[in-house]
């Protein structure tokens, strides 16, 4: 009973941690306009999918977090922290900043990161890294675009 709450109480704070900084940095819709986009650059609308993949690694994060002891799990924190502040430094870095460089290497990272977190829940549990494979897809579909706008801006 204990470990369910603290499992709920910890995927509804990661959902809150991944939703906030996207309130508090919001994209610049008017800037994202004025880009040259590629040809197979999705919809605006699209870019709502943040959202089911949040939930999926809030999910993923909380699960493992009540499932195993601190030291079982160093390497699956280490790397969950880091793609977590890539994730949430992007939005500030790329729409506010207007810096697609730094931009394009903040996706490259997150789709690495993404990579080993996928790898690392795997380690933990097979089945539960299948809700990451989203993940890892978009973000290497996120690094790609991020390129393309790059070059051709």
């Amino acid at each position: 009973m204990v470990i369910k709450m603290k499992k709920k109480f910890l995927f509804i704070f990661l959902i809150l941690a991944f939703l906030i900084p996207g309130a508090l940095f919001q994209s610049d819709v008017l800037y994202y306009n004025s880009l040259n986009l590629p040809s197979f650059s999705p919809p605006k609308e699209v870019f709502s999918i943040w959202i089911v993949l949040y939930i999926l690694i809030a999910y993923v994060v909380s699960t493992i977090f009540t499932s195993y002891k601190n030291n079982e799990i160093r390497d699956f924190k280490q790397v969950f922290l880091v793609n977590y502040i890539l994730n949430i430094s992007f939005t500030p870095i790329f729409f506010s900043l207007h810096n697609q460089f730094l931009g394009l290497l903040v996706t490259i990272a997150i789709f690495i990161t993404s990579v080993f977190l996928f790898y690392e829940t795997y380690k933990l549990e097979k089945r539960l890294s299948s809700l990451l494979m989203p993940y890892v897809m978009w973000s290497f579909l996120v690094s790609i675009l991020s390129f393309a706008i790059y070059s051709i801006n």
